[in-house]
Parts: structure tokens; sequence; C-alpha cells
């Protein structure tokens, strides 16, 4: 019982010492302060974007015609310019075949349906990472997230020609190193089309009619982050014993 209290009467006189628990200087290592007396937790970005370059390989699936099925490879690269903000250049190419519901359609009906084939797209993005943050994954690790939206414009080419195209869509990279992560991202993409025919022998190859073409890709990509400015600074290796490691 007397040591219950001696500890009691210890932790009161500490309270009361300023230097025991300094707030201040918690406040300048853990918090933020603005201009006005607001605070926010702030927390350094384990893995950092600016001011680096991304390129990335993509495969998935697209949804447009329900009698075709598609997928697609692509490939992106990326400059961010900041931790929120990256531009760049995108690109898919797409594989078509038939859906089961179009091999069904003409073996019952001994015809086919008209459809319009894409090739491939490429064009610019822009990006911007509006939230990062980690989650926690049955209490043993720790997983980096970084969610973002994009969109862009360039030109996809198909059966029929080139028509202008653009794209919206949102996604989410999952950072596995400070070099590598794993991404999913949805995109809609959208353009004109004219309609070639195919089913009425004498106008066969002909435009049937045209349409605005949305097609919904979800993709699954790996994304490789590197410095160029650390790349060609690196300075060699210096020998103990005189010059350069790997040199005589």
């Amino acid at each position: 019982m007397n040591m219950i209290w001696l500890l009691l009467i210890t932790s009161l006189a500490h309270a009361d010492d300023p230097q025991a628990v300094d707030v201040e200087s918690i406040k300048q290592r853990y918090w933020a302060q603005g201009e006005q007396a607001e605070l926010g937790v702030v927390q350094n970005r384990t893995y950092s974007k600016a001011r680096k370059l991304t390129l990335g390989l993509t495969y998935g699936t697209t949804s447009s015609d329900p009698f075709l099925a598609i997928t697609q490879l692509g490939g992106s690269f990326t400059y961010h310019l900041s931790e929120y903000i990256g531009v760049g250049v995108v690109g898919m190419g797409f594989f078509t075949g038939k859906s089961g519901a179009l091999t069904e359609f003409e073996r019952w009906s001994f015809a086919t349906a008209n459809t319009v084939a894409p090739f491939n797209y490429i064009g610019g993005e822009v990006s911007a990472s509006l939230l990062y943050g980690k989650l926690s994954v049955l209490g043993k690790s720790i997983i980096y997230y970084d969610m973002y939206i994009l969109g862009g414009a360039g030109r996809v080419n198909k059966e029929g020609g080139i028509s202008f195209a653009y794209h919206a869509g949102i996604g989410q990279r999952f950072f596995l190193s400070k070099h590598w992560s794993l991404k999913i991202d949805y995109k809609l993409l959208s353009y004109n089309e004219n309609i070639i025919e195919k089913i009425n022998p004498a106008t066969q190859g002909s435009i049937a009619g045209n349409r605005q073409n949305f097609s919904h890709t979800i993709n699954l990509g790996v994304d490789f982050l590197f410095d160029v400015n650390e790349i060609f600074s690196k300075k060699p290796k210096i020998n103990p014993e005189g010059g350069e490691v790997g040199k005589p």
C-alpha cells in the first residue's frame, strides 16, 4: 500500500514539472501548425512519387458490345510533377473475338451481327492522387496505397477508321517497395464509330449507321517507379586502396 502512495506522489510531482512533458515540442514533431490555431495530423509518405517517372504495364478486359469478347494489353509512361499530379501517355492494344452471345446467335439464326472491333488506343493522360494511406493486414503487416483519378484524350483505331476518343477513370495502387507497385483501375473510353454492314450481302462493307461507343475497361497491372536524377547522379564506389571499384 505504501508503494502505491509513493508512486502516486511521484507522478503528481512530475506533472507539476514543465520540463517533464514538453507539449510544444511534441506538437512541433507530430502536428502541423498553420497561421491559425488549427492542428492536423501529418505523416511523411513512405513511398514518394514527386519528380519521378513511372513505367506501367497492364492487362484487362473491356465491355462495350455484347457480341464481342475483348481483352487488352496496355502500357503507360508518367512523370509525377508532385505527389498529387502526374502527366503522361497511355496506350492499349485490343484483342477481339466472338462472344458467347454472338456464337449462339450465329448458330441458331445462320446470320451474324454488325460489330465494330477496336484495334488500339493511344493518348495523353493526367492523373491526380487524392488519397494516400496504409492498411493493416490481419495486424501482421502494413500495406501502403494510393488512390487516384485520371482523364485524357487521344485516338482510337478500329474497324472503319480512326476516331477521336477520350477517357476518364479511377484506380488504386498498392506499394510493394520504393520502386514497385501493383494497381487496379477502371476507365471509361468513349468514341464515335461507323457501323460496318456485315449482314446484307448486297451492301456488305458499307456504312450501316453511326453511334457513340462507351467502353468499360478494367485493368490489373504493375508499375515501376524510378528517379532519373538518382540513376545518372550515382557516384562510383571508391576502393580504399585507391581508384574506382572494378577498375585496376
